[in-house]
């Protein structure tokens, strides 16, 4: 991979950390907002909360891995 396909790659990912960022953001207040309208103390996150939190798991070690 030449340097300038490597960049492209690490700008595509930082713009996908930011969208799956904000996609986290809006499950975890979507589903606080769900216990609080049934008046429960548990916050039930769906499915996808967690696969949101595992792909940017995933970059994060991307970045730890392979530092600009």
């Amino acid at each position: 991979m030449s340097n300038g396909e490597a960049e492209n790659a690490r700008r595509t990912i930082e713009k996908a950390a930011e969208v799956l960022g904000r996609c986290e953001e809006f499950f975890r207040h979507q589903a606080q907002m769900n216990a609080a309208a049934h008046l429960s103390g548990n916050v039930m996150y769906p499915p996808i909360y967690s696969s949101v939190q595992s792909v940017l798991k995933g970059i994060e070690s991307f970045r730890e891995a392979y530092p600009e």
